[in-house]
Order: structure tokens, then sequence, then C-alpha cells
């Protein structure tokens, strides 16, 4: 299976994007970010996540609660910005597995998401995630991501 390395220009994008440190370059780069809405910010040199509460989000009007297809989505998202932002390549990284474990309802507000890339291997790289709402020290979930670097 031979996978097409991604235009020039979109390397060339996420790299300027690196050395001007502006991780929203990377996002806007993305049709996934963009269709959620999502904004990047450095926070203490940390990626940080943002996606706007839209009721489009609400899985459970009757709590209400935001949808774990959403959470799950952003989990990956945010693995996915935090690897491209964290580690050159030529090849975007492809999501192998993603896990996520939910803690707790999200509210309809913004959620905020932090990844860790934990281990970057020849072909494959892990990273980690968490979601949280006003509180970063309660989870709403976290997850995992497994990319294929090659």
């Amino acid at each position: 299976m031979s996978e097409a390395a991604p235009a020039p220009e979109l390397v060339q994008l996420f790299r300027a994007a690196r050395a001007a440190g502006r991780p929203q370059d990377l996002a806007d780069a993305l049709p996934y970010a963009g269709f959620l809405g999502v904004e990047t910010s450095l926070v203490e040199g940390r990626l940080r996540v943002l996606l706007p509460f839209r009721q489009m989000l609400v899985g459970n009007p009757f709590l209400p609660a935001i949808h774990g297809g959403a959470l799950g989505g952003l989990i990956e998202l945010a693995a996915t910005l935090e690897l491209i932002w964290r580690h050159d390549t030529e090849r975007l990284p492809k999501v192998v597995t993603t896990t996520v474990d939910f803690a707790r309802s999200g509210q309809p507000r913004a959620l905020l998401a932090e990844a860790t890339v934990t281990r970057i291997g020849r072909r494959i790289a892990t990273v980690g995630v968490r979601l949280w709402q006003d509180d970063a020290t309660r989870a709403i979930a976290t997850g995992q991501a497994h990319f294929l670097l090659s």
C-alpha cells in the first residue's frame, strides 16, 4: 500500500507554521478542523486546542451533553495537530487507532484539549490527549492515538 506525500506546499506550510510559532495555521490547513471551528494556541509552550460550543455538538438534549463522537473527534484531531506540530515529516501521519475513555458528560460549553507525544519510533507514534472544560484537573475524557509515520 503506497501513500502519496502531501503537496509540497502543505509540508512547507506546516514547517512555516512551526517556525513562526503559529499553530492555528496547521488547523486552518485541515478540513475537519475547519468544520469543527477549532482554535489553537500555545500556552506555556504547549499546544492547546479549543472547540467552541455549538448546538450541533449536543448528543443528548435531555442532559444536555456533548456527543461522544464529538469528544472522540476532538481527541483524534488534537493528537494529529500535536504530532504535526512536534514532528517534521514529509508525509502526513496516518491514524491507526484511537482509544477514548469517557470520564463524565461534556456540558454545553467549550472544550479544551492538550496532547502529549509519548512515543515516536521509526514507523509508529503514540499521542495521549486530555479533554476538559472549566477545570484542567477534571478531565471530561482522555484518549490515545497511534499513528503510522511512513
